[in-house]
């Protein structure tokens, strides 16, 4: 049974907040929850008796719960909880009283506590430690009063590390990282912290130029000035990288910053100002070009042609060209060399069509030829 013998955050001290009478309580609405038998479980069962129909399972020291999309059975009209009102937050299952600072990460016998983010949280800044609720002195608390850190919890994501890392390793450059982001949070770029990060190695930043061009994006200045975009870089990137710490150092660096510069791309075209789950929703959905794109310059090209040498059907003329550029380069080139010699002629919606195609293949080779 996993006990915590450390507990970190990956996000700055006091710039998330939220206010539950603004939200339509998007977090009991289809989600479940789980409640620990140590604690309030079995008060609940006791109290609510129809809580037992919706029981889904048990796992550790947890009973899961289903809630109906339409909203959970304990919701109450003015959309909080109907136990908490009636028995106190004692009363409250443990893992909506954590929430949204609830989504547990174990990194050696460290746990790592993340914002989940289908709640809206709100970016603050300047940092405002104590008076918002993504304070970290409060959030230590509550889990000292759920008494989570002395239960069998099952909902730990264990994210993979490079065979050279010991978490101890991991937990050291993470909380470096983590530092980086607070002290640049209100001075300084996102991109030129990253810069700073890789140290005198030019090798990230030049590759960044070139899938920027690659990809038709505008490559951020490492002299530009601090906006919103570096400052929510700053704040949600800490939790991004925890499903990215297979990669090395160098292609990381190069994940977020491909990240920053779509976000930017995409905030561009925005109604409104783009807030934290804007630019979590973007690299969840583009996580695999990045990934692939961060690695392209080091996978061979002949690692995709090993899969398969057909033309997709649906490739236009133009698409057919670019791909028999692409693998008649074959094993004398990179992915990444490649890919700039294949879309030299494509216009700007084919080139990500070629490019995403490519790196959705990428994705797919379990044992890549390296350059």
């Amino acid at each position: 049974m996993f006990r915590a013998t450390a507990l970190y955050f990956a996000f700055p001290d006091g710039v998330l907040d939220y206010n539950c009478k603004e939200c339509s309580a998007i977090c009991c609405k289809g989600h479940g929850f789980s409640a620990n038998i140590r604690r309030e479980a079995s008060a609940l069962l006791h109290s609510y008796s129809f809580l037992g129909q919706q029981v889904i399972g048990r796992s550790g020291d947890f009973i899961h719960f289903l809630t109906p999309a339409s909203g959970c059975v304990l919701l109450a009209p003015d959309n909080s909880c109907s136990a908490q009102k009636a028995f106190g937050d004692g009363m409250k299952p443990t893992v909506c009283r954590l929430f949204p600072f609830n989504t547990l990460t174990r990194i050696g016998t460290s746990l790592v506590v993340s914002p989940h983010f289908v709640c809206p949280l709100r970016l603050v800044t300047p940092p405002q430690a104590g008076s918002v609720a993504g304070t970290h002195a409060a959030i230590r608390n509550e889990f000292g009063a759920t008494g989570i850190l002395e239960a069998d919890i099952p909902f730990l994501r264990q994210p993979r590390l490079r065979s050279s890392d010991t978490p101890q390793d991991v937990i050291a450059r993470e909380s470096n990282f983590w530092s980086l982001c607070s002290s640049t949070l209100m001075s300084g770029t996102f991109t030129a912290m990253l810069a700073a990060e890789a140290g005198s190695a030019e090798s990230p930043i030049s590759i960044y130029r070139r899938l920027c061009r690659l990809l038709e994006l505008r490559p951020t200045s490492l002299d530009s000035t601090n906006d919103l975009i570096d400052r929510l870089m700053c704040a949600v990137s800490p939790t991004l990288r925890l499903d990215r710490l297979h990669l090395e150092p160098g292609q990381l660096t190069l994940y977020l910053l491909l990240g920053e510069a779509f976000t930017r791309n995409v905030a561009r075209s925005m109604p409104r100002a783009p807030g934290c789950q804007d630019v979590v929703r973007i690299f969840a959905e583009m996580a695999f070009l990045f990934e692939a794109l961060s690695r392209s310059d080091q996978l061979n090209a002949q690692s995709i042609l090993q899969r398969d040498t057909h033309v997709p059907s649906w490739f236009s003329h133009e698409l057919e060209n670019a791909y028999f550029t692409f693998t008649n380069l074959g094993a004398r080139s990179s992915v990444l060399d490649a890919l700039e010699a294949a879309v030299v002629h494509l216009s700007e919606g084919d080139r990500i069509q070629f490019v995403t195609y490519i790196s959705r293949e990428c994705t797919r080779i379990k044992t890549p030829y390296t350059v």
